[in-house]
């Protein structure tokens, strides 16, 4: 964008990004066609992916899934609100979808909030949000994979809806599943020998936030 703009570059940028009021606006405040960054310390140093963020939150968000019904509409559970419009009040969501809600697509737009954030602030690329969800995921898989072979109780592991929409019926036990299968609400004991290593902490902080929410 920026070369385009300033004659040094030909790139074939549609016209409407070329002459957006964004563009103009960042240059007359900054005097460059180029983006401000949103942390005046600049980009970490660090390798973008995996990102931190999409990765803690891709795997307490599944924990979070396998622990409870992520099917469960929210208007079954509470009254669904959202901001009104000057942010200083709750109102009434009266939106389309209002009784599609559920838990888990809740829990999805916590983990892509946290994730999108991230980009936002201009130190991770959007591909590092989406694939670091799926390696949380894959991470939290595997630690309930190991939790599972623990178990006194006759257990056949845990089922839940994955960040692609599919829910495959795989065994805990099973190398190389990508889901796994089975609930734990149904296993209430299991709960009390529970201990999901370092997860269990920020799984307990993205469990609050969840609830404060509702």
């Amino acid at each position: 964008m920026h070369f385009t703009k300033i004659g040094a570059a030909n790139d074939p940028l549609h016209g409407d990004v070329l002459n957006s009021r964004a563009v103009a606006e960042v240059f007359r405040r900054y005097g460059t066609y180029l983006l401000p960054h949103a942390l005046p310390e600049g980009c970490p140093q660090h390798p973008s992916y995996g990102q931190g963020h999409g990765t803690v939150a891709g795997a307490c968000v599944t924990i979070l899934k396998a622990f409870f019904d992520d099917s469960i509409r929210l208007s079954k559970m509470t009254d669904i609100v959202q901001s009104s419009d000057d942010g200083l009040a709750l109102v009434p969501y009266n939106g389309l979808d209002r009784d599609r809600l559920t838990v888990g697509g809740e829990l999805h737009k916590i983990a892509a909030n946290i994730g999108i954030g991230r980009n936002h602030a201009a130190v991770h690329w959007r591909s590092d949000y989406a694939n670091s969800l799926t390696l949380g995921e894959a991470l939290a898989i595997s630690v309930l994979r190991d939790q599972r072979d623990t178990y006194n109780e006759a257990f056949q592991g845990f089922t839940f809806r994955r960040f692609d929409g599919t829910t495959s019926p795989f065994s805990a036990a099973t190398p190389g599943s990508s889901a796994i299968s089975g609930r734990a609400h149904q296993h209430a004991g299991l709960f009390r020998r529970t201990h999901l290593l370092f997860l269990s902490q920020s799984t307990g902080f993205y469990l609050s936030y969840f609830i404060r929410v509702l």
